[in-house]
């Protein structure tokens, strides 16, 4: 089995997907939260460091273990006939597709019509009808 399908079969590539998504949205809450307790540019860095740091070690879990039914196992540890993993599967993309729509729909519902292209209509707007 080539290193790529390796990679496929243990999900690693998903969990890496959900990781970069999670942690975006975690480094725009704090870019909008920490400003307004008066916190200056440091801890949102702090936040985007650690979460940097966690990638690698995230990747590696997801390599030595598997996520089952009855929860975290190892891959070794796991019976192939007995255990489906399109379950999981299933799951882990819901939770990519999710996490990674969510942010763009709230910016969209915040957005004003105005800024959007939408005429602004005013109480004196004229028309050329006769009254």
């Amino acid at each position: 089995m080539s290193l790529y399908q390796e990679l496929k079969r243990r999900n690693v590539f998903r969990v890496g997907a959900a990781y970069v998504v999670i942690a975006w949205l975690l480094i725009q809450v704090a870019e909008t939260i920490f400003p307004l307790f008066g916190y200056d540019d440091r801890p949102a860095r702090i936040v985007v460091v650690v979460l940097a740091i966690g990638f690698i070690p995230s990747l590696i879990l997801a390599w030595v273990f598997e996520l089952t039914p009855e929860g975290l196992k190892k891959d070794e540890d796991v019976d192939r006939a007995r255990f489906v993993a399109l379950d999981i599967n299933k799951k882990l993309d819901r939770t990519i597709v999710v996490s990674a729509l969510s942010p763009p729909a709230l910016m969209a519902m915040n957005t004003p019509a105005s800024s959007c292209g939408a005429r602004r209509t005013t109480a004196n707007h004229r028309t050329l009808l006769p009254a």
